[in-house]
C-alpha cells in the first residue's frame, strides 16, 4: 500500500509541474478535480458537464446527432478511447516508449511489459478483484495479482487526470499523449541487464533512470513549475 500511495503522490506532483490543472477551478480543487474525473472514468461512469468544459465539443460541437441527448456520456466514451488510442494508458503509455526504439532497438520487448488491454473504465477495480479471487491461481498468485491491479489503477489515475485537464486547456491529443508520456513512469518496462544487474547494485535505479531526462526537460525550461520551485 505505501509503494502505491507514494506511486499516486510522486505522478501528481509531476503532472503539476507539467500543468496539468483543471481551468474551470480555483485554489487546489484546479488541481484535484482531474483525479475525480479520471475516478469516474475507470469507474465506468459519466463525467458531468464535461462536453461543455472541453474546448472542442463546447455548444455540441463535434457530437454526433444520435449522442447529443446525453453528450456528457459520449465525451466520457471518447475520452476512454482516445487513451487507449494513443496509448496514454496501454501497451506503451509511457516515456519509455519515446526513447526505447532509440537506445535499445530490437533488444526491447514490448510484448513482456505491463499493460492494460480494455478501454479504462471497462471493468472496475472491484470487478477485477473479484476475478482474481475466483480464478484458480494459488493464493500468493492471487495476492499478487490484486496487488498489481491497485497498481493499475495507480497509474491510470496518474494518466487519465492530466489527459482531462489538459483537453479541458484545449490542448491537441498529439500534444497530450506527448506531455503525459513524459511525465510519468513505468516500472516493469526494462532491459534484462537493468532488471537483472542495475536494479540490485543501484537502488530505487528504475524511478531514477526513468525520471532523469523529465527532470532535466524541465529544470532546462525557466518558466516550467519545477525551475521556479529550485530558485
Amino acid at each position: 500500500p505505501a509503494f502505491h500511495f507514494r506511486n499516486f503522490l510522486s505522478g501528481q506532483v509531476n503532472n503539476y509541474y507539467i500543468g496539468a490543472y483543471d481551468p474551470y477551478r480555483w485554489g487546489p480543487r484546479k488541481y484535484w478535480q482531474p483525479v475525480w474525473d479520471a475516478r469516474d472514468l475507470l469507474r465506468g461512469r459519466t463525467i458531468k458537464g464535461i462536453a461543455n468544459e472541453i474546448p472542442m465539443f463546447k455548444g455540441g460541437k463535434n457530437i454526433p446527432d444520435w449522442a447529443k441527448a446525453d453528450p456528457d456520456k459520449y465525451v466520457s466514451d471518447w475520452i476512454r478511447s482516445q487513451a487507449r488510442a494513443y496509448d496514454i494508458i496501454g501497451p506503451q503509455h509511457t516515456r519509455e516508449h519515446l526513447v526505447a526504439a532509440a537506445e535499445l532497438e530490437t533488444k526491447y520487448d514490448v510484448l513482456r511489459s505491463r499493460f492494460i488491454e480494455e478501454v479504462p473504465g471497462e471493468r472496475t477495480l472491484g470487478q477485477r478483484w473479484r476475478d482474481i479471487k475466483g480464478s484458480d491461481r494459488p493464493w500468493y498468485r492471487k495476492f499478487m495479482g490484486g496487488a498489481r491491479e491497485v497498481g493499475h489503477e495507480v497509474e491510470g489515475y496518474n494518466r487519465l487526470s492530466p489527459m482531462i485537464a489538459f483537453l479541458k486547456q484545449g490542448v491537441s491529443l498529439d500534444e497530450v499523449a506527448r506531455k503525459v508520456k513524459l511525465a510519468q513512469v513505468d516500472y516493469s518496462m526494462l532491459t534484462d541487464f537493468e532488471k537483472n544487474v542495475m536494479r540490485r547494485i543501484i537502488p530505487f535505479y528504475t524511478f531514477t533512470r526513468r525520471q532523469i531526462p523529465f527532470v532535466i526537460e524541465q529544470l532546462a525550461d525557466p518558466s516550467s513549475k519545477m525551475a521556479q520551485t529550485v530558485k
